[in-house]
């Protein structure tokens, strides 16, 4: 099961070289695997769709392994999960401030 970039994603491109399968891509950027690419509206070589974002980075799913193979203790992975959550709480810390002002 992959995971996903949700639409809270800020688009700083952290979480991308951290990717031990080159499975996250920028918005709007086709992707590929084993020779076969796509973009919008394409399934994966799974069937799967869904998954493509013109807005946020993006996962595509047959490709990630949630770092199965690439980390025993899962370094990786736990790495992106924790930037993403970071990553979020930065968001809204930003969006609260934008809201609230300091003067």
């Amino acid at each position: 099961m992959a995971i996903m970039i949700t639409e809270d994603c800020i688009n700083c491109g952290a979480c991308e070289p951290e990717c031990p399968n080159t499975a996250i891509y920028e918005a709007g950027s086709n992707w590929e695997m084993d020779g076969v690419s796509g973009g919008e509206g394409d399934a994966a070589p799974s069937g799967k769709t869904g998954f493509f974002s013109e807005d946020v980075f993006y996962i595509v799913p047959d490709k990630c392994t949630e770092c199965v193979g690439f980390h025993d203790d899962h370094n990786a992975f736990l790495y992106v999960q924790l930037t993403l959550a970071y990553l979020l709480h930065y968001k809204s810390f930003l969006d609260f401030n934008k809201l609230n002002p300091i003067v």
